[in-house]
């Protein structure tokens, strides 16, 4: 595969600036908050984030611990259910809240293979989050379940999804020939226009000649890794008023500190190594539709 892709670029950013979170200041934020995922790394992650909103977070590790608690317990302001099938299902769990008389608004997160399923099923005073989530989506989506913003859905795609000769330009940043002829192998009999690199700067390079809509971006690659490459592609699409394009991170390994970094990176989901075909042609195929031609 050799060298990655050479060219210079300039780029001034404030590492200290702060930057704010929209609709905050226009939102009363809650003061108390249910977590549920079976996921340990996911619960802590999303107490932080609340924490940093001002809101105490409640977390459980079962759908079971959940119900039991409400039983005995004033109800929270919100409640957060991560639906991950089959260890947890958060839409059935939503809906038996409901049932129940849970009538406090409830936000599912799911990866974002599973959102246009679960949009056909949500409960009344809910909304969707894909995870893992930035800060940001939190905000706004608590937003909009207060009555702020309501005319926005944070997880439609904002505008079609580009294809090219009737296929979906993916884009895959990795720097190891044998993942390469792997990731090849397992998406081959998909109707895809692929496309490899082999460092972040050749990913923001082909960012914008390809223009892809998907990207698959490795973390640790030469030149540049793939979170700076990610940070770089969102500061593109902010400055130029460009439709976000799902990026999915690429690792070996993932602990909190990492998903933490994940997130503040730009990423929309992370695969971890050595790669499910079956995860790898859902994530795909999941962004196929709707599409437009284009060229």
């Amino acid at each position: 595969m050799g060298q990655g892709s050479s060219f210079g670029f300039s780029l001034e950013m404030n590492a200290n600036e702060t930057i704010p979170d929209p609709v905050q200041a226009e939102v009363e934020m809650p003061k108390q908050a249910a977590i549920i995922s079976d996921l340990a790394i996911s619960r802590q992650v999303m107490q932080k984030q609340l924490k940093a909103q001002g809101i105490a977070g409640v977390s459980f590790a079962s759908a079971r611990g959940a119900r039991e608690f409400f039983q005995t317990n004033s109800p929270p302001d919100f409640v957060f259910i991560e639906h991950r099938p089959p260890a947890l299902n958060g839409l059935r769990l939503a809906l038996l809240l409901r049932k129940v008389g849970l009538s406090v608004p409830i936000v599912l997160m799911a990866n974002r293979t599973e959102i246009p399923d679960l949009r056909n099923s949500q409960p009344i005073n809910s909304k969707l989050l894909v995870t893992p989530a930035r800060r940001a989506d939190i905000v706004q989506v608590l937003g909009q379940l207060m009555g702020k913003n309501s005319d926005e859905n944070l997880n439609k795609p904002s505008a079609p999804v580009p294809v090219h000769n009737g296929k979906l330009r993916v884009l895959v940043a990795e720097d190891n020939a044998t993942n390469q002829l792997v990731f090849q192998k397992f998406v081959k009999d998909l109707e895809i226009d692929l496309r490899f690199v082999d460092d972040g700067e050749a990913a923001i390079k082909s960012f914008a000649e390809f223009k892809p809509a998907l990207i698959f971006m490795d973390i640790s690659m030469p030149n540049m890794d793939g979170r700076e490459a990610t940070r770089i592609i969102r500061a593109t699409e902010d400055s130029e008023g460009l439709a976000r394009t799902p990026i999915i991170a690429l690792t070996a390994f993932v602990d909190m500190g990492d998903l933490n970094s994940f997130t503040e990176a730009g990423f929309d989901e992370f695969m971890t190594k050595p790669l499910n075909k079956a995860e790898l042609c859902k994530a795909i195929e999941s962004n196929q539709k709707p599409a437009t031609k284009e060229d």
